[in-house]
C-alpha cells in the first residue's frame, strides 16, 4: 500500500508542479521551502528542539533532546484557528517544545509571528522516506493535525514508530466526505491509525464514522476559532485604527472579507449602487489570495473608483481621497472587522463553500453571506437563526439587504450583538482539546499511540 501511495503522490506531484513553482515565488525563502519539504530541516530548527546538528542531516538527531509536540496547520485559516491553542499548549506543557508546520508561504509567515522563526517549518512531502527522515530528526511525542488533514505516509510512519497522531478542530465538508468515500477502501485503514479525532460538529463526527473511523475514538469538542478573540479588547481602538488608515471619521465602512475570483465584480457593482444612497461609504476588499491585488485594483479603477492599498501599489491615491481600500497584506483583516459597519463574507457567492464568519461576529458586526457556505454550514445556520446574519441569493438581494442594514444603525447593532452572543455561547473548544491531548503525553509513545477510547472517554 505504501509503495502504491508513493507512486500516486509522485504522479500527483508532477501534475502539481506549476502550482508548486508559483508557491515558490511567494515564499520569503524558496530554498527553505524546498529543503523543508524534502526533509532537509534547518540546523536552527534542530537546535531549537535541543538536538545536536548532524551535518549529514540523515541520522536521528533529537534522540536525547527536548520533548516535541508537532502541530500541522496547512495555511492561514488553520494557523489562525490554532493560535490560541498553540499559546495555551506552551502554558500547559512548558517542558515541551511546540513546532508548527504549514504548507503555504502565507501560513508560514503567520505561524512565525505566533511562534518565532525557529519553531516553524514547511510540511514535508508525504513520501515515506522523507517522512521517515523528519520523524527521526524531530522525534515528536505527538503529532497534531488541524482540521482536514489526512496524510497517509505520515500517519503510517508515525504509527510504526509508536507516535500518536490526532486531528483536532476536525472538519469534513460534505464535498470532501464524498471524495474520500470514493477511496474508502484506502482511507479507512489509514484513518484507524489516527489515535483520536476531536471534531467541530456532530455532522463532522458522523462523516468521519461513515468513512469507517472507530466511533469510540472521536469526540465533538467544538470549533477553536470561537476562542481566537479571547483576551483581545478593542475598546477605543476602532476610532484610532480608522484614523490611522485614512478613513474619514463619519464614513461608514463596508468590508468584503476573504473574497474569491468571481465575487469582487459583484461586490464592486453593489458598492457602486450603494454609493448613490451613501455617498461617504467606503469599501474594503480583502482578497483571500493577496497575489490577485493588482488585478482587483485594475477592476476597481475601471469602474472609476479611487483605490488605496495597504501595501502601496502604483497609482494609489493619497489618504482620505479613496473610495476602495485594498487589503493586500496578511494578518490585518481580523482587526479591520472592528471598524466595519457591514461585512460580506467571501467564498459564498461561488461554490467555494464560504469563509469563516467568526471573526466579524466576535467584533459584533452584522454579517451577510451568499448561498454557498457548506464548509461552515453549522455556524452560518446558528447566526442566521439568531438574526445575526443574512443570506443573499444574487446581486439584487445583495444590494437590498446591504441597503437595509446600512440605513438602520439600530438594526446593525442588534445583529452585531446577536452575533457576539452566538460566538460567546460556542467557546471552550481549545480547553476541551487540551484536556484530551494531555492524556496522550508523558505515557510513552507505544502506550500513547495504542490508548483505547475507553481510557479517555470520560473527558467531555
Amino acid at each position: 500500500m505504501t509503495i502504491l501511495y508513493n507512486i500516486f503522490f509522485i504522479v500527483f506531484g508532477i501534475i502539481y508542479l506549476p502550482f508548486f513553482l508559483a508557491r515558490l515565488r511567494q515564499a520569503e525563502s524558496p530554498r527553505k521551502l524546498v529543503g523543508d519539504r524534502c526533509g532537509l530541516l534547518s540546523p536552527s530548527l534542530i537546535q531549537s528542539v535541543g538536538g545536536p546538528v548532524d551535518k549529514t542531516l540523515g541520522k536521528s538527531i533529537n534522540g536525547a533532546g527536548k520533548k516535541v509536540i508537532w502541530v500541522h496547520a496547512v495555511s492561514v485559516g488553520e494557523v489562525m484557528a490554532a493560535g490560541v491553542f498553540i499559546k495555551k499548549l506552551k502554558e500547559r506543557f512548558p517542558s515541551h517544545i511546540s513546532l508548527v508546520s504549514t504548507v503555504t508561504p502565507t501560513g508560514q509567515k503567520l505561524a512565525k509571528s505566533l511562534c518565532g522563526p525557529d519553531r516553524v517549518f514547511y510540511f514535508p512531502f508525504d513520501l515515506s522516506f522523507i517522512v521517515r527522515r523528519v520523524l527521526a530528526k524531530l522525534n515528536p511525542e505527538i503529532i497534531i493535525l488541524i482540521e482536514t488533514e489526512i496524510w497517509p505516509n505520515l500517519i503510517e510512519e508515525a504509527s510504526s514508530c509508536g507516535i500518536p497522531v490526532g486531528i483536532i478542530n476536525g472538519r469534513l465538508s460534505p464535498r470532501s466526505s464524498r471524495q474520500y468515500e470514493r477511496f474508502r477502501f484506502l482511507i479507512t485503514p489509514i484513518l484507524n491509525k489516527i489515535s483520536f479525532i476531536l471534531a467541530q460538529t456532530e455532522e463532522d463526527r458522523e462523516r468521519y464514522i461513515r468513512l469507517g473511523y472507530d466511533f469510540g475514538s472521536i469526540r465533538v469538542t467544538g470549533n477553536m476559532k470561537f476562542d481566537a478573540s479571547l483576551g483581545r479588547d478593542s475598546s477605543g481602538a476602532p476610532e484610532v485604527l480608522k484614523k490611522s488608515l485614512g478613513f474619514p471619521d463619519t464614513a461608514p465602512i463596508f468590508i468584503a472579507g476573504s473574497t474569491h475570483p468571481g465575487e469582487e465584480k459583484i461586490v464592486l457593482d453593489v458598492f457602486g449602487r450603494l454609493r448613490l444612497l451613501f455617498p461617504n461609504l467606503k469599501l474594503v476588499i480583502a482578497p483571500r489570495h493577496i497575489e490577485r491585488s493588482r488585478d482587483l485594483k485594475r477592476m476597481a479603477e475601471e469602474r472609476s473608483f479611487k483605490v488605496r492599498s495597504a501595501k502601496p501599489l502604483e497609482g494609489d491615491v493619497s489618504s482620505g481621497e479613496f473610495d476602495v481600500f485594498l487589503l493586500n497584506t496578511l494578518g490585518e483583516l481580523r482587526q479591520l472587522y472592528s471598524i466595519a459597519d457591514l461585512v460580506f463574507m467571501g467564498g459564498s457567492l461561488i461554490r467555494h463553500g464560504g469563509q469563516n464568519p467568526i471573526e466579524p461576529a466576535s467584533f459584533k458586526r452584522p454579517v451577510i453571506f451568499g448561498p454557498h457556505v457548506f464548509n461552515f454550514q453549522a455556524i452560518y445556520s446558528r447566526l442566521a437563526s439568531a438574526n445575526a446574519a443574512k443570506k443573499l441569493l444574487d446581486s439584487d438581494s445583495f444590494y437590498e439587504i446591504a441597503r437595509q442594514i446600512l440605513s438602520s444603525p439600530e438594526r446593525a447593532k442588534i445583529m452585531g450583538d446577536a452575533a457576539f452572543s452566538v460566538v460567546q455561547s460556542l467557546r471552550g473548544a481549545t480547553e476541551r482539546n487540551l484536556d484530551i491531548i494531555s492524556q496522550f503525553l508523558g505515557k510513552g509513545k507505544k502506550d500513547s499511540a495504542s490508548r483505547s477510547a475507553a481510557e479517555w472517554s470520560l473527558v467531555k
